[in-house]
């Protein structure tokens, strides 16, 4: 099952998603932390990270070193960026 999720989803071509990115209503979008952990194996590109965060108006972070379980992996770490995301937040 693993395997067959892990090709679906690095089947897809980033510029079939472009429409789907678009197609958000701005009324939809809501603050949000993507966040691109550079030794992830699964998550593909920073570009596309930043792309799908900013067409949905989420902010990006970057982790250095920290693969797909990022937050288990510094747990102080996540707590901090999470701590410190929603300390800026207005709304």
């Amino acid at each position: 099952m693993g395997a067959c999720v892990l090709a679906l989803y690095r089947s897809a071509v980033s510029e079939l998603l472009a429409p789907w990115r678009s197609a958000v209503p701005p009324a939809a979008r809501r603050p949000g932390l993507a966040v691109h952990s550079t030794a992830d194996p699964y998550q593909g590109e920073a570009r596309l990270t930043v792309e799908t965060a900013t067409a949905l108006g989420a902010e990006v972070t970057t982790v250095e070193g920290l693969g797909h379980w990022w937050m288990l992996q510094d747990p102080c770490l996540a707590a901090r960026m999470l701590t410190d995301w929603f300390a800026r937040r207005e709304d």
